[in-house]
């Protein structure tokens, strides 16, 4: 049986991957207009399953939750609450991206055992995020996280230039969205625009680094498994 385990797990996406934006929504407007279904599973699934047809045995059963939770908020899509402005709107569904993101994220760190090392990384999101415009959009997400004593210290580390971890402000931001008092107008979500874009963009991230995990733990899988049947073939 294999084990996949992680001394480190860290992740950082490169700007140049995530700042295309344009030409991907262009892409997926163009495949929906000719009927075109967007694939949301994971790069890495089928081959994932083939694995498992093959014999591997899964050492982490969980996955099957992963993969639906990062199904989930990959296919999130648009669209607009009743009795909403679209600023409102907009604000809560980049707030739900988030939150479904982060969500897929500790799924999948459940799933590996890992504990909480997948460090989030993007040098684009880490400039904006601490510039001077957005200062009070931190401390409001650190005020709101007094009795969380670590993850006010991580935020903090972030804000101050001490750690490059996206995954702080996601964890924040989901936690205010789904278990506390998170209203459009708290993070100034609806007052602006870059903003949402900017953490639409963070949700994002985290998906790729979750794909791109995941394609690791499978190529391994399948490296280990092939030693495992060469052994057996001598």
């Amino acid at each position: 049986m294999f084990h996949y385990s992680l001394d480190s797990f860290p992740c950082k996406v490169s700007s140049n991957l995530l700042l295309g934006e344009d030409s991907r929504d262009a892409a997926t407007e163009s495949s929906k207009s000719r009927g075109i279904q967007i694939m949301i599973q994971l790069t890495a699934w089928a081959k994932y399953h083939q694995l498992v047809k093959r014999g591997m045995k899964v050492e982490h059963p969980k996955l099957s939750i992963f993969g639906a939770r990062y199904s989930i908020a990959r296919g999130l899509p648009e669209f607009q609450f009743n009795s909403t402005s679209s600023n409102i709107s907009e604000s809560y569904l980049v707030a739900l991206r988030i939150g479904l993101a982060y969500t897929a994220l500790e799924s999948l760190e459940s799933s590996l055992s890992v504990g909480k090392t997948l460090q989030v990384g993007s040098n684009h999101l880490a400039i904006f995020f601490r510039s001077t415009p957005n200062r009070e959009f931190m401390e409001t997400l650190i005020a709101h996280h007094t009795t969380e004593k670590k993850l006010a210290n991580s935020l903090t580390s972030f804000l101050n230039g001490d750690s490059e971890n996206l995954r702080f402000i996601a964890y924040a931001i989901r936690n205010l969205m789904f278990h506390g008092s998170l209203t459009a107008n708290l993070l100034k979500l609806d007052k602006s625009k870059v903003r949402r874009a900017k953490l639409t963009l963070l949700a994002e991230t985290i998906l790729e680094c979750l794909d791109l995990k995941f394609s690791e733990y499978v190529e391994e899988m399948q490296m280990l498994m092939n030693e495992d049947f060469d052994l057996k073939a001598v």
